[in-house]
């Protein structure tokens, strides 16, 4: 029996890496015990970088990277104390999501395989729901074998801060207490440590339009160290010159059979009569070859049977991802509607109690999101809860014709606001920008630019210079429109913006003191 490295990492369950009916090597008990709690502590932290998420703990990161060095030294001894040794197998993987199901794509796996034999970032861009995120995880996993120094995934929805991913980028180059580096040397510092590793990484980072505007974080990942490959996902593409680019088409029909049955299989639907064979094709047809369509339609179908739903598809003019938005939307409950309208309101990933804030006094409210998670129409990692952008746009274009979409957002801003100031539980700075965000989706002015200010306090020697920027500019334009009279806060913002300016050293501060604003 030929005992190897597995694909995707670290096997699971009794996979072993010597042949289990051979003698143990002598003298390695005290090893074996050690590797046996090593892999114990690993798994734990897998578990904390890739279903809880990153954002608010990157020294997770950190651990979960001691921790697999020291089972890797524990095990060389063993290997070199055992006739012919044994393989590496310990994951180089740091919270890169796995696909259930994956079809298709064969050329495009190719493509992103010879594009990493170069040293420029390379780029998957389609349209939204289209499977770039699905297809940069595939190649995570076959390709992780290329960097041995470790994948790291950086999820950009909603725009996370250039220092939030700076400290899961250094936490993943071992730096234990990225967080505790001066702003202005962060970037330089988690550089230095990325070269420091040696040998090669990648960094993953996924719906890079959401960050693609901050010129900061464009100027990291045009000049990473020539050890570190970057991988990027986006809608758009990016256009830089040399850097390879796999743009992908909608999934061919034979993937689309493929996937459909699958996912068919995995939901319980129910395949009976010829008039059911007969009505695949037609769905598959008209979804365009849209895999986050066929998502969406696959558990309506174990529902309402195949028939009913070609027969639901066929009633309304659209096609592809609109016709089944507005398929799976119709076929919610009144509360599931507003469940899942509401919560749309969130641009960052929220947890049950943000849900919860929402829809004060509701009843079923938690069975409703259950069904919204099992429909496929928002996401659920375990602790948080999701949108896919397409079904968040969607969701809040329909929040706007039945709900006041403004008293949702103050009720997220009032949610976050109380989280921020617990002491027990206390927010992240995604979640202090976005509550700032909110005040002013809210149109609740005078809110809006008292937060602004008050992140200068706050987040500034953590380094989120530009998002306070930012943030302060938009307050400032909002005070001259409709706090006409607020001279004070007028003052404060001017103030702000100053400090940030000198912080961000855009300025210089002349002899007299004076700061051209």
């Amino acid at each position: 029996m030929l005992y190897a490295p597995a694909l995707y990492g670290r096997p699971a369950g009794d996979t072993r890496l010597f042949d289990p009916h051979g003698s143990l090597p002598a003298n390695t008990a005290d090893l074996r015990a050690e590797m046996k709690a090593a892999r114990s502590e690993i798994e734990q932290l897998e578990k904390a970088v890739s279903g809880v998420g990153v954002l608010g703990q990157p020294a997770e990161i950190a651990h979960l990277r001691q921790a697999r060095a020291r089972f890797a030294q524990a095990r060389a001894e063993v290997a070199r104390r055992t006739p012919g040794g044994y393989a590496a197998v310990t994951s180089p993987l740091y919270g890169v999501p796995t696909n259930p199901i994956f079809v298709g794509r064969t050329r495009e796996l190719y493509d992103v395989a010879q594009a990493f034999a170069g040293q420029h970032p390379v780029v998957i861009w389609g349209v939204g729901g289209i499977g770039k995120s699905a297809l940069a995880a595939e190649v995570a996993h076959r390709q992780s074998w290329r960097f041995p120094a470790g994948v790291l995934w950086l999820d950009c929805r909603g725009g996370p801060a250039f220092d939030s991913l700076l400290n899961q980028i250094g936490a993943f180059s071992g730096i234990e207490a990225i967080d505790k580096v001066e702003p202005d040397k962060k970037e330089m510092t988690v550089k230095w440590a990325l070269a420091g590793l040696e040998a090669r990484c990648l960094l993953v980072w996924d719906n890079t339009e959401d960050v693609w505007d901050d010129r900061a974080i464009r100027r990291f990942v045009e000049s990473l160290p020539a050890n570190s490959q970057a991988l990027l996902t986006t809608r758009e593409n990016p256009e830089q010159a040399m850097w390879p680019t796999v743009e992908l088409a909608p999934l061919s029909d034979g993937a689309m059979h493929d996937l459909f049955y699958r996912l068919a299989a995995a939901a319980g639907v129910k395949v009976g009569s010829q008039a059911d064979r007969d009505a695949i094709p037609c769905i598959l047809d008209w979804l365009q070859g849209h895999p986050l369509a066929l998502a969406l339609v696959v558990p309506l179908a174990m529902k309402r049977g195949l028939q009913r739903v070609w027969a639901d598809l066929q009633a309304r003019p659209l096609k592809g991802i609109e016709a089944a938005l507005e398929v799976s939307y119709e076929r919610l409950t009144e509360l599931q509607r507003r469940v899942f309208t509401c919560l749309s309101v969130y641009t960052i990933p929220f947890d049950w109690p943000a849900a919860q804030a929402l829809l004060l006094g509701e009843t079923g409210v938690d069975d409703a999101l259950d069904i919204l998670v099992q429909r496929a129409l928002v996401g659920f990692d375990g602790a948080c809860y999701s949108y896919h952008a397409l079904l968040r746009q969607y969701a809040y274009a329909r929040l706007v014709t039945i709900e006041d979409a403004l008293v949702m957002h103050r009720l997220a801003a009032e949610y976050l606001r109380t989280k921020i100031g617990d002491q027990d539980r206390p927010g992240t700075p995604e979640e202090e920008l976005e509550e700032v965000d909110q005040w002013e989706r809210a149109q609740a002015w005078e809110k809006f630019a008292e937060r602004a200010i008050v992140l200068e306090a706050g987040l500034a020697r953590l380094g989120y210079w530009q998002e306070i920027e930012a943030r302060l500019m938009r307050a400032s334009a909002a005070a001259e429109s409709h706090l006409v009279d607020r001279i004070d806060l007028k003052a404060e913002l001017l103030r702000d913006r100053a400090i940030i300016c000198i912080d961000q050293r855009h300025i210089a501060i002349r002899p007299r003191g004076i700061l051209p604003v």
